[in-house]
């Protein structure tokens, strides 16, 4: 099985690496999602004996300027470029993704040219969906750009047009009937456990969750998943 530790941002737990050897001891997969600030001497030297599946560490801005008008951390930007080389000269499995954002749309061919020389291509993702706050709150949205600006980022690179296919344009889709209770398929190969315990088919939705502190898994996923496919 995969597992991915993400947040937020999963290093701010004093006890990470007691849960990232605990799930690689049960054999899972173990992808850790990052924005890097955290990574010191005592993780890197831990991941590079037991390594992940991935590290995945988000670079929103290839200059100080853009970067931490986003990050809002004076310092990070010089951070993570002197965390980042750490990484790859002890040759753990790094992946660097950017966010589409209003602030960071002339950078974004830039940093994937920079992942690109440093990890070699086929490294570098790039994600344009910005959703609401869970609280339902639209502010994180006024961030977003628009189809026309991620159009014109995505077709003039070829290999960011390949990502788009292959993740938008070429994946089968499970259509159902309206009648089925839940619409999304993201259940069908993933679920989501919050800092809080509650287990969810879908990190933006907590409809059918259910606190594992309370009930196991076994009893919510086999009592569940019936009633979504039927």
């Amino acid at each position: 099985l995969w597992l991915c530790l993400t947040g937020g941002e999963p290093l701010i737990r004093d006890d990470f690496l007691e849960i990232y050897t605990y799930a690689k001891n049960l054999g899972f997969l173990v992808s850790i999602f990052t924005n890097g600030q955290l990574i010191d001497e005592e993780i890197i030297g831990y991941l590079t004996r037991y390594p992940p599946f991935s590290i995945e560490i988000t670079l929103n801005g290839i200059t100080k300027d853009t970067y931490e008008s986003i990050t809002h951390a004076l310092g990070s930007f010089e951070t993570i470029m002197e965390i980042i080389p750490r990484l790859v000269k002890k040759r753990l499995p790094l992946i660097i993704k950017t966010n589409g954002l209003k602030q960071n749309k002339d950078e974004i061919l830039k940093i994937k040219a920079y992942s690109d020389n440093l990890l070699s291509k086929g490294n570098f993702k790039f994600d344009s969906f910005i959703h609401p706050r869970l609280n339902g709150s639209k502010e994180p949205c006024e961030y977003r750009l628009s189809a026309e600006e991620i159009l014109d980022v995505e077709l003039s690179d070829e290999d960011m047009v390949k990502q788009r296919d292959r993740e938008f344009c070429k994946t089968p889709q499970l259509k159902r009937d309206k009648e089925f209770i839940y619409q999304c398929n993201s259940w069908l190969t993933e679920f989501f456990i919050n800092p809080y315990g509650r287990v969810e088919f879908c990190y933006l939705s907590d409809d059918f969750s259910t606190d594992l502190r309370t009930t196991c898994f076994k009893e919510w996923f086999y009592g569940l998943t019936p009633r979504l496919t039927l």
